[in-house]
């Protein structure tokens, strides 16, 4: 928690409640897969323009980090697989890795404690799931020590270019599995 980015944080986390009940509500009438498209081809194309010189010179200010939280809110309902998206915005932000890797990680957090809420009032049984989280949580926590100790022993220049590796297998698995 040492590098998470407070600042970028507490803005993204002031409309995202929001942005989960809206999400909520249009969650029943609403094809997951056209959106799941849409957010794959966003990464590949936010990808692209990332790499261009003129883009990498763009800067996010910290307040867009409201409007990221709300967005998140309403597509992490519909969605689920937003943190490839997340990563590419935070990465026009941030560009140290741990700092990154921190931010994403309070985001993840967030969100899926708000989605767990949301899904529960709703009326979305938990419970029958008990045995996959059973087996999510430990591996959670130790891929994550892993991942730490990985991140230690690379250099940012390695860490960006395994960065947007992820980001497009996660982006042609949105796309086409």
């Amino acid at each position: 928690k040492k590098f998470v980015n407070w600042s970028i944080v507490l803005k993204f986390t002031v409309l995202l409640p929001v942005g989960v009940y809206i999400g909520l509500q249009i969650f029943q009438n609403i094809d997951a897969n056209n959106i799941k498209n849409l957010i794959g081809m966003f990464i590949l194309l936010a990808l692209i323009f990332q790499n261009l010189k003129f883009i990498n010179k763009f800067f996010l200010p910290d307040y867009a980090y409201y409007f990221v939280g709300f967005f998140t809110g309403i597509l992490n309902i519909l969605v689920g697989v937003i943190a490839p998206l997340l990563a590419v915005i935070v990465k026009q932000s941030i560009t140290e890795k741990k700092s990154i890797v921190g931010t994403l990680g309070y985001f993840g957090l967030i969100g899926n404690l708000l989605k767990i809420i949301g899904f529960s009032l709703i009326g979305f049984s938990f419970y029958e799931y008990i045995d996959t989280f059973l087996m999510i949580i430990p591996a959670t926590l130790v891929g994550s020590r892993v991942g730490q100790l990985l991140l230690n022993k690379i250099s940012n220049k390695i860490f960006t270019i395994i960065f947007q590796i992820i980001l497009i297998a996660l982006a042609i698995r949105l796309l086409f599995i």
